[in-house]
């Protein structure tokens, strides 16, 4: 349980959302059995002072176990997936990485450090999931590190360290931060990519909140935190429809100034924004008297699934990923198999939730490429 605020350390919160039994895996086997400890607490909670988002009972030893799986999320599965990783390598910029070191935390499958590779001198992955082998970034400047990122795992400062959606896992961002700063040259960049809370409260995305996720970053929080390390911001971007925010960072000079916490933008009704969109959720979900899948497997289903759990029963999951085929999304109160989305699959169906919504445009193009008649909904 996390007693004071990551941001601001102050132990005075308010109440924002509850689960009581909140899966800690993104997926099983098929034929996997599901016990009581496949589920944590999720109490999402708002710093009263720094306006900081967290979820308060999060458990270090249960994120441990998390992570000590060999599921890769976020590998791209279509071409719209890898130019964003080209876009991403091109705004971080060829200087930054040509002939540099860099390291890589939370690689995930890889593939960002594979195009940096192009370029690179070298580079060092640290990715816990076993899930990423050596065979998978057959380049030969490429080193891995199957397990969490520290410093003392560094034996030479890196030129650029890249670190994409993994500070939001965290239970202790600035100690985390002090560590990445440790391991950059004094003249080295250091790119950093969260999911924007601004635009979790404002588009009211119950599906960003999951057991993996600790810390919900506002840019002005994110920004106090990177200089209480010793880093500051020397530009920024928005990705994904916003949905993320990139900030390319820079070691702290002298006394450098950095952005005040307490001009942080936040929704005064969160608490019951998200309880009004669970309430309507629940009584479409439950007004469908049709054949219903989730397509889309990543947290963002996971997320789905645990919030509306009780109001219908999802036939399928489908997922680009085969390496998700005899895996299941589960929840306390069902559990549902995944499969690939062929023809043979799709015709049972009457209605498809795309629940990787950020990709909903290209996933509604490929399922009626494959002939699903019914309805799709996001």
């Amino acid at each position: 349980m996390l007693l004071n605020c990551p941001v601001c350390a102050a132990k005075e919160f308010q109440k924002v959302l509850k689960f009581e039994k909140a899966p800690i895996f993104q997926l099983v086997q098929t034929s996997e059995k599901i016990t009581s400890d496949y589920f944590a607490i999720i109490e999402i909670v708002r710093c009263q002072i720094c306006k900081h988002i967290y979820n308060r009972a999060y458990n270090k030893e249960v994120g441990e176990r998390m992570y000590k799986g060999n599921i890769l999320s976020n590998v791209p599965v279509n071409i719209a997936m890898s130019k964003n990783l080209e876009k991403i390598a091109e705004w971080i910029g060829i200087p930054q990485y040509n002939n540099k070191r860099v390291i890589e935390i939370g690689a995930g499958s890889g593939h960002l450090s594979r195009i940096l590779a192009q370029r690179a001198k070298s580079i060092l992955v640290f990715e816990p999931s076993m899930g990423l082998r050596g065979d998978m970034l057959p380049e030969n400047n490429i080193n891995i590190v199957n397990e969490p990122f520290t410093n003392s795992k560094v034996n030479e400062a890196a030129d650029l360290i890249v670190c994409r959606q993994v500070l939001e896992h965290i239970a202790e961002p600035l100690e985390f931060l002090k560590e990445i700063r440790l391991s950059l040259t004094d003249t080295g960049y250091f790119y950093l990519e969260v999911p924007c809370t601004e635009y979790i409260e404002k588009k009211i995305s119950i599906v960003d909140f999951h057991y993996p996720h600790v810390q919900y970053f506002h840019k002005p929080n994110l920004l106090a935190l990177a200089a209480k390390a010793g880093l500051v911001a020397e530009r920024e971007w928005h990705l994904m429809d916003g949905h993320d925010f990139g900030v390319m960072m820079r070691p702290k000079i002298g006394n450098s100034s950095h952005q005040d916490i307490t001009s942080v933008q936040f929704s005064n009704n969160l608490t019951a924004n998200l309880a009004g969109y669970l309430s309507q959720g629940h009584k479409f979900l439950a007004g469908l008297s049709a054949n219903l899948a989730l397509y889309g497997t990543s947290w963002h289903g996971v997320a789905f699934l645990n919030a509306f759990q009780s109001s219908c029963n999802f036939v399928y999951a489908f997922d680009d990923n085969i390496d998700y085929v005899n895996h299941s999304l589960y929840s306390y109160q069902q559990t549902v198999p995944i499969f690939s989305p062929i023809y043979q699959k799709l015709k049972d169906i009457d209605i498809i939730i795309i629940t990787a919504f950020l990709h909903q445009n290209e996933i509604a193009e490929r399922l009626r490429e494959k002939g699903f008649k019914g309805k799709i909904l996001c």
